[in-house]
């Protein structure tokens, strides 16, 4: 119920909305996010545990809010048996570098015909400037056969930065060579 009053020549004129009934309740879902980080003008995964506390009719609608500028992410549905989610996220050579730890998600659950509002979490993007390319190296070194690529990483589930950080080393190390 709404309440309003004000003091007037006459008197106090007082007005209120109509009754309403609200049900007080605790979200129906919570969000663990894991770290994410990109190079600016590239793409990166960023994976999301979802926790059950209530089951939900239908489909939710959930939607990565707060990312930087020139950074943008796909909408995503769950249902109430969601475990994982995985938002795509790509970046413009623009987009502002620097960790931005201001992204949460909105999950919109429609029950009984009304839309219910959920804000969950908190999530941090480190977005990096590309290195400088290498310079070029001498005609001798490149003579040399290019060693076979290193094994892919399983698509199923997104690098956390340790072990981006750990891939990029050892392909560089691969690709240096002796010296």
């Amino acid at each position: 119920m709404v309440n309003g009053a004000s003091g007037v020549a006459s008197g106090p004129i007082m007005v209120s909305s109509q009754l309403a009934n609200l049900t007080i309740a605790p979200p129906f879902l919570g969000l663990t996010f894991a770290a994410a980080s990109v190079e600016q003008g590239k793409e990166t995964d960023m994976a999301v545990k979802v926790a059950k506390n209530a089951d939900f009719p239908g489909e939710a609608q959930v939607t990565l809010v707060g990312l930087p500028n020139k950074v943008t992410s796909d909408v995503k549905k769950i249902t109430k048996d969601t475990t994982d989610l995985v938002f795509h996220l790509k970046t413009d050579k623009a987009a502002p570098a620097g960790n931005h730890g201001t992204l949460f998600c909105q999950v919109v659950i429609t029950q009984n015909g009304e839309p219910i509002l959920h804000n969950i979490g908190t999530a941090t993007l480190r977005i990096d400037v590309p290195l400088p390319p290498k310079p070029a190296a001498p005609a001798a070194a490149t003579a040399k056969p290019a060693a076979a690529p290193p094994p892919a990483a399983p698509a199923a589930k997104p690098l956390g930065r340790l072990e981006k950080l750990r891939l990029e080393n050892k392909q560089r190390n691969q690709g240096a060579g002796p010296k």
